[in-house]
């Protein structure tokens, strides 16, 4: 018994010693978007593709004061006892064999700061790369890890969660291809490989006379930059050819200021919202030096073989199970140069592919040449299509001329097959003239081939194939179920 009270008071008087620390459970009760005013809570598809190139790039520039790209909301329940705790950021921090300058401290923040707010908790991008100097690189898929120590001597985890990045941009496409068509370009390229790279999307680049051409948007563009971010053009330095004019914001990122004095830099902002009163709708920070805007212009001269894409340059995007495309509402007669970059699943941007250079070209079709060769019947637009159905705008015209454009034109097969068909369809399209049941029969005819053209236009041509084994096998099936019912039939008789 005097073993048990001598061993209690030894106890008591440890308990007494030591500091007390908060068991209380912490929580995200948010991931902020820190660009401008912090407002924005991701989703789970933005936060899986957040961490990348552009951002890392950002927050490695950023300046103190800067808002960083992206914020942890802390929430916390339990008992207030004015204990610290200890924010780091790295691989396997919580291993006390792990020397701590092996990972970076966020914050430090006493466990009552929590009673009044939630806790905004900076997670920058650059030392989610690389914990120990904050400098970004090009690494395809790593991960690091956001922990919260009671203890930090004895590593003491009472909160962690991993994050993902990728920093490395995708490989361009390459072979681009353009073909002339009515006031369009027919766009090709090859996609080896994408499945290794993790493509989403390729976009489509198009200048003329070293602007963008007439289709060019950003909005069509998929990627982040840094422009985007913190309206910078910054680049990972030795990489990124850039073939901008406007320099005055070309850096290579020599700020160090960022691997020293890590914990002081780290200081989270200060809520603006009393937790008690707000806890299901919090107000985020407001940012004053909110960096989330663009700042340059778009540069001359902007699509270049292995240059840096801009945005202001993308006439077309499409996913990454397309490797074509047609850019319409261009000038025939006119040069225009292609390229094409590579988005993968956190919107990175490859750089530009090999360019072609190419023009809109009229298309003298059938009706046009029959009307110059003295022909009266109406319709401006696939002679023999527009007479039996009754109108150039009818939807099986415009679906041929579309097939005419994107398929046929696109190779030289399909070029001497229009050539052929320019050369030869005037005694049919004389034929059908005023006779309304051979232009009906025709009709018939042309059905089929409308059918296949829209398969063609809208479906991979894997997906022909598919549609093709599946009326091989629906075919298959009624003729076996014929076979069988005979077979029944002869048994019963």
């Amino acid at each position: 018994m005097k073993q048990l009270f001598t061993i209690f008071a030894m106890t008591l008087s440890v308990s007494m010693i030591l500091p007390q620390v908060a068991m209380g459970q912490y929580s995200i009760f948010a991931y902020r978007d820190g660009s401008g005013d912090g407002s924005s809570d991701l989703n789970t598809v933005e936060r899986a593709e957040h961490a990348n190139l552009a951002r890392c790039l950002c927050d490695e520039d950023a300046g103190e004061g800067d808002s960083y790209s992206f914020y942890l909301e802390m929430y916390y329940t339990g008992a207030f006892d004015s204990s610290d705790n200890y924010y780091y950021l790295g691989s396997d921090c919580g291993n006390t064999a792990v020397a701590l300058d092996q990972c970076v401290e966020l914050a430090t923040i006493n466990v009552n700061a929590y009673q009044d707010s939630h806790e905004f908790v900076p997670v920058p991008i650059n030392y989610l790369v690389d914990p120990v100097a904050g400098v970004c690189s090009q690494v395809n898929s790593g991960s690091n890890t956001y922990y919260i120590f009671s203890e930090r001597e004895s590593r003491t985890v009472v909160f962690n969660e991993t994050f993902s990045y990728d920093t490395e941009p995708p490989a361009a496409p390459y072979n681009v291809t353009a073909t002339p068509g009515e006031g369009a370009l027919n766009v090709s390229w090859d996609t080896n490989d994408i499945d290794e790279e993790g493509i989403n999307y390729f976009n489509v680049l198009c200048m003329r006379d070293g602007t963008p051409g007439e289709a060019a948007s950003e909005s069509k563009a998929d990627w982040v930059d840094s422009e985007d971010v913190c309206g910078k053009l910054l680049s990972v330095e030795g990489t990124n050819n850039t073939n901008n004019t406007n320099n005055t914001n070309n850096t290579n990122n020599t700020n160090t200021t960022n691997t020293t004095n890590k914990s002081n830099f780290f200081a989270p902002p200060t809520p603006s919202y009393d937790n008690t009163q707000n806890v299901y709708a919090p107000v985020p920070p407001t940012d004053d030096t909110a960096r989330n805007y663009k700042a340059l212009t778009c540069p001359a001269g902007g699509v270049i073989s292995g240059g840096r894409p801009a945005k202001c340059y993308v006439c077309a995007t499409v996913p990454r199970t397309s490797n074509s495309v047609r850019i319409d509402g261009l000038e025939n007669g006119v040069n225009y140069t292609i390229g094409v970059v590579a988005v993968d699943d956190h919107r990175n941007v490859s750089v530009i592919s090999t360019t072609a250079i190419s023009a809109p070209e009229p298309m003298t079709d059938f009706a046009e040449q029959y009307h110059n060769d003295g022909g009266s019947a109406t319709g401006d637009y696939c002679f023999i299509a527009t007479v039996v159905f009754g109108s150039k705008d009818h939807p099986a015209v415009q679906i041929l001329r579309i097939f005419r454009d994107d398929i046929l034109l696109t190779n030289s097969m399909g070029r001497e097959f229009v050539a052929w068909y320019y050369q030869n369809g005037r005694g049919l399209a004389s034929m059908i003239e005023g006779r309304p049941f051979l232009g009906f029969m025709v009709k018939l005819l042309l059905l089929p081939l409308v059918v296949l053209a829209v398969l063609l236009i809208v479906t991979p041509w894997w997906g022909f194939l598919l549609f093709g084994l599946f009326i091989w096998v629906l075919y298959k099936r009624t003729w076996l179920s014929s076979l069988l019912l005979k077979a029944s039939m002869k048994h019963a008789a």
